[in-house]
């Protein structure tokens, strides 16, 4: 029978995409929107040995998969396409990363997606960006994917160390874990390995709910396998997790880009020189029986930081969005009631990226031509007391002028600096005529005294007479 699919010695980099797409998760690369390199290779905390973490998006799939090759260390999500734009504009934090993490971390990525959703990009991990130019993000919406994330991984930190205290069983012949690991690890050796079916390559599963239900059976099977020191493992590296989400996301608040992915690296060392005072491998096991762990020493220990952090966005984004709303109410106060619209006199003081940043209104380079940029309000987010958010509330699309050159194309859409026109002008309020209260303000704006003429004036400006629908 055929062997295994296995990694080359050598680090891999994007030119081995279609060799793990293809050869270890049974992916067509034709099909493959996105792929992007993530985790511990990404963050800059990873060993020689490490998994491979991917995020991948491809077209004709359906929902969000997870994909893992314990022989290889490969280990994969799968996105439909309609389920990454779901999470791109509700700013998912792991899925927001994506679009800032270096070229090296980028496989593939369609002309698409560089256009639409990727920020500037810097080489390699920790350098500085030299441009300005940023994507569309909102700040309440990557406040709140960041505290989504935060609380899971706090949560998942406690309920592994809640496990530990409860319900942890060593193994009946080697209390000591590391003993078990060994006898473990030589009763491998000695039998020979047996070649494993494919979950996703089974021809039985070709349906994906029967293979996501088998494959979630197994990550269920293995997390209950979990000894000792892989549970104290996964719970510091949890609590790792939160604190990167929360460092990451206060530096895309406050340069709308990330600066440093390695910003948790010293947290990371801190945890992890808890076990044997050097930092450890995310995915090697460690010895941990020396140590106490109960939830009360870590929230103790490490909570105080998270917390500091998060108040620290809180209070940043706070600042930030009062501090925007209350120039624009200023701004539109002063402006002349001849302006045609609030939009073009704000563009001319405040960058395109700022709408988006600040008051939630999104901006979608066209699919038609890349000089046009649509813009629509979000119904949650968008403050509809402004009048920019009014004008936006049934569309509008702004264009560029016509011997305007992109400095970069795939960012060129959003840039500033741009001396903005209106292309197509939002669409006015409409009226339900048989109401009641949209009769009144028709009358009031038209100057006409009673509802009832109204109806006669409509009547006859229509040529007939009107009939309930």
């Amino acid at each position: 029978e055929a062997a295994e699919p296995v990694l080359p010695d050598e680090p891999l980099n994007h030119t081995h995409a279609s060799y793990v797409l293809e050869t270890i998760l049974h992916l067509s690369p034709a099909r493959v929107v996105c792929m992007y390199l993530f985790g511990s290779r990404a963050f800059g905390c990873h060993k020689p040995h490490s998994d491979y973490d991917f995020r991948i998006v491809m077209q004709g799939w359906t929902g969000e998969e997870h994909l893992d090759d314990m022989h290889s260390r490969v280990d994969a999500c799968v996105y439909s396409e309609d389920q990454w734009e779901a999470q791109l504009r509700e700013h998912d934090m792991l899925s927001l990363l994506c679009r800032h993490l270096p070229d090296a971390c980028v496989w593939v990525e369609s002309p698409y997606y560089q256009r639409q959703h990727r920020s500037p990009r810097t080489t390699t991990p920790g350098t500085q960006h030299t441009t300005t130019t940023t994507s569309t993000l909102s700040l309440k919406k990557l406040l709140r994917g960041t505290m989504k994330e935060r609380t899971k991984t706090w949560d998942k930190a406690q309920a592994l160390c809640r496990n530990l205290e409860n319900n942890y069983k060593p193994h009946p012949h080697y209390p000591d874990d590391n003993h078990s690991q060994v006898h473990s690890q030589q009763q491998q050796q000695q039998q020979p390995q047996q070649p494993q079916q494919q979950p996703h390559t089974d021809p039985l599963l070709s349906d994906p709910h029967e293979r996501r239900r088998r494959i979630a059976i197994e990550r269920e099977k293995k997390m209950q396998s979990l000894s000792r020191d892989e549970t104290v493992t996964l719970m510091k590296k949890n609590i790792v997790h939160g604190a990167r989400f929360l460092l990451l996301a206060l530096q895309l608040a406050q340069k709308g880009y990330v600066t440093d992915f390695q910003a948790a690296t010293e947290f990371f060392e801190t945890v992890f020189a808890k076990t044997q005072g050097s930092m450890q491998s995310t995915t090697e096991t460690v010895d941990t029986s020396h140590e106490r762990h109960t939830w009360t020493d870590y929230e103790a220990r490490y909570g105080p930081m998270l917390t500091q952090l998060e108040a620290e966005l809180k209070d940043y984004v706070r600042q930030q969005l009062e501090d925007a709303v209350a120039k624009q109410r200023q701004l539109e106060f002063e402006m002349n009631t001849a302006t045609p619209l609030a939009m073009l006199s704000t563009l001319r003081l405040r960058e395109l990226s700022d709408l988006s940043r600040y008051f939630a209104i999104n901006t979608v380079a066209s699919a038609i031509d890349d000089r046009l940029v649509v813009l629509y309000v979000d119904a949650v987010d968008s403050p509809s007391d402004l009048e920019i958010v009014r004008e936006c509330s049934h569309g509008m699309v702004l264009g560029k002028p016509r011997d305007h050159k992109d400095s970069d194309s795939a960012t060129g859409a959003l840039e500033s600096g741009v001396l903005w026109q209106v292309v197509c002008y939002p669409t006015g309020p409409f009226y339900n005529i048989y109401s009641a209260n949209d009769r009144a303000q028709v009358a009031q704006l038209l100057g006409i005294g009673s509802q009832a003429e109204l109806m006669t004036v409509t009547e006859q400006s229509l040529g007939g007479r009107l009939y309930p629908i």
